[in-house]
C-alpha cells in the first residue's frame, strides 16, 4: 500500500493543499457575519457592507473553484489508479499461474469500487476531519463555554462513527464476501449454460443462486438498518448541538459576555467543523466497501507484481530438460511427482496414460501456465520464468486440450491480436495445412469465430488453434489432444502438419490417444499413478504396453495405445 500512495503521491498532496486553503476561506462566512453584526449595523456604513460583501463573495468564489479543482484531482487520480492498477490486474487474471493468489473477475469490480468512492463524497471527509481542531479552537477564542460545548459535540459525534464503524464492519465484509460468491456461482453456471438448458437446470441453478445472493442482500440491510440509525442519531445532534450553540451565544449575549457575531459566527463555524463528521457517519458503508475492496485489489497486484519480464534471451534451439517435477494443488497431495526426462531440439515427444494421469498438467506446466510445486522445467538450460511470458510465448507454442478463440476473426486469432501481419497468419495457416479449409469459407481469415469460438465447429476451431500455435518462428509445440475434434480430413492434416514441423527441426510435445498420431513420436513418456516411467523409443513402449494388456486390446479393438489410455 506504501508503494501506492507513493506513486500518486502528487495528486494526494495537492488534493490535500487544495482541500486546507478551501477550508481556510470558510472562515470568510463566519468573518463576515462578525462585521456585519458588530460594525456595519451600529456604523449603519453602506460602503463597509458593499466592501465586506464583495470580499466575502470573491473568497468563497476561490473556495469553490478549489473544491472544484479537488474533486477533478480526485476523479483524474480514479482514472489514473483504473487504467494503471486495471492493466495489472487484468494481466495477473488472464495468467493462470498468478489467477489463483487472491485474484478473480470481481477483482475488476472491486477497482471499480476504489474508483467510484474516490470520485464521491468520502474523500471530503478524509481532506477536511484534519482541519476540525482549528476551528474548534477558533471557537474556543470567541468564548470558552462555547469551545466545550463544541468540543463535546465532536466527540460525541466521533462517537457515533466509530460506533457505525463497529457495528457494521462484519456486516459489510459478510455481504461483500456474499455477493462475490453470488457472482462467481452465477458465471460458472452461465459458462455451463448449454447443459444447465439441456438437462432442465435453470430452476436449481436459479434457487442456488438465489440462496448465496440472498445472504449477501440479508447482510446489505443490516448495514442499512444500523447505518441508517446511527445516520439519523448524528443528523440529530448536529442539528441539536447548533440549536444549543445559538442558544449559548444568545445567553452570553444577553448577560453582555459576547457580541451578537460573535454568537451567529461560531454557530456557522460549528456546523462547518462538524459537517465532516457527520458526513462520514452517512457515507461509513461506502467508506468501509472501498477499503475492503482496496484490500483484494492490493492482494492480487502482489502476485501480479511477481511477474516481470526477463533480459532478452537469445532464440533457444528448443531443448527441454525437467528435472525433479512435482505438479498439483498448493494444499493438496502432488498428481505427479520426480517427473524427470529431457527433449531434444527438433524431436517429437509423446506423452501417455490413462485419463487423471497428469497429461494435461504436465503440458500445461511446459506451457508455462501451471507452476510447479517443486522441480525445475528449462528450456534451453534457462528456468522458465527466466525467460519470462513474452520471450516464452514467442519460442513456444501450446494447443490446450480445450480450444478457446478469442471474438475476433480467424486472421486475429492465428496472429495472437497482432496486427498488419498477414503474410505470417497465412504461413502459420499453410503450416497447420488449414489454409484452404479457411480460404473456402465466405469471408476466408475475416471470418468472426464469436465468443470462445462458438460460431466454428469444433473440427475447424481446433485447426485454427493449431495455426494460431504455429505462427511466428516457435522453437518448441505444445499440443494436447491435438486431434480430439477432427475428423478423417482434419486428421490428415494433422499428421502432414507434424511431419513438416519435424523436418523444420522444430521441437514437438504432444498427447494424445490414438496410435496412428503418437506412432509419429521419437519416444514416449508414460505416465501412471502419479508417476513416471524413463521415456523410451515409440516402438518399444507400444510393444511393452501390447503385452502388459493383450485382452483390452483384443476387446476394442482400437490399437495397443487406446488400450492403455
Amino acid at each position: 500500500m506504501q508503494a501506492i500512495f507513493t506513486r500518486y503521491s502528487t495528486e494526494l498532496w495537492f488534493a490535500a493543499l487544495f482541500s486546507g486553503a478551501a477550508n481556510l476561506f470558510i472562515l470568510a462566512s463566519p468573518i463576515f457575519m462578525l462585521q456585519v453584526y458588530d460594525r456595519v449595523l451600529p456604523s449603519r456604513s453602506e460602503p463597509t457592507l458593499v466592501v465586506l460583501a464583495v470580499i466575502t463573495l470573491l473568497v468563497l468564489l476561490a473556495m469553490a473553484a478549489l473544491d472544484t479543482i479537488r474533486g477533478r484531482l480526485l476523479l483524474a487520480l480514479g482514472q489514473r489508479l483504473d487504467h494503471e492498477l486495471g492493466e495489472r490486474l487484468a494481466s495477473a487474471l488472464l495468467n493462470p499461474v498468478t489467477r489463483g493468489a487472491g485474484g478473480s473477475p470481481a477483482t475488476m469490480r472491486d477497482l471499480g469500487t476504489v474508483t467510484q468512492f474516490l470520485s464521491g463524497p468520502g474523500p471530503q471527509v478524509l481532506f477536511d476531519a484534519p482541519w476540525l481542531p482549528l476551528f474548534m479552537v477558533v471557537i474556543f477564542i470567541m468564548h470558552w463555554s462555547m469551545g466545550l460545548l463544541a468540543l463535546a459535540g465532536a466527540v460525541l459525534l466521533l462517537g457515533i462513527a466509530w460506533l457505525n464503524e463497529r457495528s457494521t464492519r462484519e456486516a459489510v465484509a459478510e455481504g461483500g464476501a456474499a455477493q462475490s460468491h453470488a457472482l462467481r456461482y452465477l458465471e460458472a453456471a452461465t459458462r455451463a449454460s448449454e447443459a444447465v438448458v439441456a438437462m432442465d437446470l435453470t430452476g436449481r441453478v436459479i434457487v442456488r443462486w438465489r440462496s448465496l445472493a440472498d445472504r449477501a442482500t440479508v447482510a446489505q440491510a443490516r448495514v442499512a438498518v444500523r447505518g441508517g440509525l446511527l445516520a439519523g442519531a448524528a443528523k440529530y445532534t448536529r442539528y441539536a448541538l447548533q440549536t444549543l450553540m445559538l442558544a449559548l451565544g444568545a445567553w452570553l449575549v444577553i448577560d453582555q459576555h459576547l457580541t451578537p457575531g460573535i454568537m451567529i459566527a461560531a454557530t456557522i463555524l460549528l456546523g462547518r467543523a462538524l459537517a465532516p463528521v457527520d458526513l462520514a457517519v452517512g457515507s461509513w458503508r461506502s467508506f468501509v466497501e472501498a477499503r475492503l475492496a482496496f484490500a483484494r485489489v492490493l492482494l492480487a497486484l502482489r502476485s501480479a507484481s511477481s511477474v516481470r519480464e526477463a533480459t532478452l534471451l537469445p532464440t533457444p534451439r528448443g531443448t527441454i530438460a525437467v528435472a525433479g517435477l512435482e505438479l498439483g494443488p498448493a494444499a493438496g497431495p502432488p498428481v505427479l511427482a520426480d517427473v524427470s526426462f529431457t527433449v531434444e531440439p527438433g524431436e517429437c515427444f509423446g506423452i501417455i496414460g490413462p485419463s487423471g494421469s497428469g497429461k494435461s498438467t504436465l503440458l500445461r506446466a511446459l506451457a508455462g501456465v501451471v507452476a510447479p510445486k517443486s522441480g525445475t522445467i528449462r528450456l534451453d538450460g534457462a528456468e522458465l520464468a527466466v525467460w519470462g511470458s513474452t520471450q516464452r510465448a514467442r519460442h513456444c507454442g501450446y494447443l490446450p486440450q480445450g480450444v478457446h478463440l478469442l471474438p475476433g476473426t480467424i486472421a486475429e486469432n492465428i496472429a495472437r491480436l497482432a496486427a498488419g501481419d498477414d503474410a505470417g497468419v497465412v504461413t502459420a495457416a499453410q503450416r497447420a495445412f488449414c489454409h484452404e479449409l479457411i480460404s473456402g469459407l465466405p469471408r476466408g481469415y475475416e471470418t468472426v469465430v464469436g465468443e470462445g469460438g462458438e460460431l466454428l465447429p469444433p473440427g475447424q476451431r481446433q485447426r485454427v488453434a493449431l495455426a494460431r500455435a504455429l505462427y511466428g518462428q516457435p522453437r518448441v509445440v505444445i499440443l494436447d489432444e491435438p486431434n480430439a475434434s477432427l475428423d478423417g480430413e482434419g486428421e490428415q492434416a494433422l499428421t502432414a502438419a507434424l511431419r513438416a514441423i519435424r523436418t523444420a527441426g522444430i521441437t514437438v510435445i504432444m498427447a494424445a490417444h490414438k496410435p496412428s498420431l503418437m506412432s509419429l513420436c521419437d519416444r514416449l513418456l508414460v505416465l501412471g499413478k502419479g508417476t513416471a516411467e524413463a521415456p523410451a523409443p515409440t516402438a518399444e513402449v507400444l510393444a511393452r504396453l501390447s503385452v502388459r494388456s493383450p485382452q483390452r486390446t483384443a476387446d476394442t479393438g482400437s490399437g495397443k495405445l487406446e488400450a492403455q489410455q
